[in-house]
């Protein structure tokens, strides 16, 4: 079953997960809206609305007969790891598409968790994680930008910001602005 999480859909995700117990699937594919195509901005979720569907995810994952998977929402798999007990379940053109996916500079930079920036780059969590590459490029214009939508702020990436804050030039009067 696939479903897709944005600003119309949010509040039926209880409902849905209800719904799906009986319905006798093996899988349940959570697509987490990017905004390409029709979707606006005002059709996506908020950071802290992303972590709280989240965690309900990964408590579905643990109770419901069924496995969850998340697209465009690869800090899933950081929740997963921050639970108490992460829950761990069941898991002729071919040689030009390996090719292109081991050589093109675009992929290498994609596989290399070490070129992220922004809060990605300082993450601990950017081996598993990552953000959503989509997400970043689709807002932001830089595929190596962090996850839009990622509330966690990693402790590094809090120090980098007060060692900025306290940086900052004093007014002095009479100086141009």
């Amino acid at each position: 079953m696939n479903t897709t999480i944005s600003r119309q859909t949010l509040g039926n995700l209880d409902r849905t997960a209800e719904l799906l117990v009986g319905s006798g699937i093996d899988l349940w594919s959570v697509f987490f809206l990017v905004r390409t195509g029709r979707a606006g901005a005002g059709d996506l979720i908020s950071p802290d609305e992303a972590e709280e569907v989240m965690h309900r995810l990964a408590g579905y994952a643990e109770a419901l007969p069924f496995d969850i998977r998340t697209t465009a929402a690869p800090h899933y798999r950081r929740v997963l790891l921050q639970r108490p007990v992460a829950a761990r379940r069941r898991g002729g053109r071919e040689a030009d598409l390996v090719e292109v996916y081991r050589e093109s500079p675009l992929f290498r930079a994609l596989r290399d968790s070490d070129r992220l920036q922004g809060k990605c780059g300082v993450c601990g969590f950017r081996q598993v994680c990552g953000g959503s590459r989509t997400r970043a490029y689709a807002l932001s214009g830089d595929v190596l930008g962090p996850e839009p939508i990622c509330s966690y702020e990693p402790p590094r990436w809090k120090k980098r910001a007060r060692r900025a804050a306290s940086r900052t030039l004093p007014m002095i009067p009479g100086r141009p602005v």
